[in-house]
Parts: C-alpha cells; structure tokens; sequence
C-alpha cells in the first residue's frame, strides 16, 4: 500500500525532503512507518521519534493507528519551546 508521508522537525538522516511516498506492506500501522524511516535512514533511531506527534488523515493518531492505502502521515517533531 502507499502512504503519502510529511514531516517538519523531526531529524532524519539524510532526509531533505519534507514530503515522500513510503510502501507498506497491508495492514501495517504507525509504529511501521516509523520503522521503514529508521531503516531507510542510516544514522537514525527511535530516538529521533521519541516527542514526534502523528497525525493521519489530519486526526491525531498514535503508533498503534492501522494504515490504509493512501492515507497521508504527518509525523511532526517539537520546533521550540518556551
């Protein structure tokens, strides 16, 4: 399935786009997705996702959230505080 996905804030290595397409496999959920970017990006951990809110389809949703083809993620990280 493809799963439209958007980030702001959230640290990738060697990630400089802020928008891609990610295929999962049927079924798969958040916490999947957060995995595929880990290992497509050499450098980076769970940790880069540990204060990551996620939203899909513009509903927050949690690591547990199943996915659905073409459903959009938009995983974003904490900019600032203060």
């Amino acid at each position: 399935m493809r799963i439209e996905m958007k980030y702001i804030g959230v640290p990738l290595a060697g990630m400089t786009n802020t928008k891609r397409t990610v295929i999962l496999t049927e079924g798969s959920n958040v916490d999947a997705l957060i995995q595929s970017l880990i290992d497509d990006s050499p450098g980076t951990s769970r940790e880069n996702f540990k204060s990551v809110t996620c939203m899909v389809n513009r509903q927050n949703a949690g690591t547990g959230t199943v996915l659905h083809d073409g459903d959009e993620v938009f995983l974003l990280g904490i900019l600032g505080g203060g």
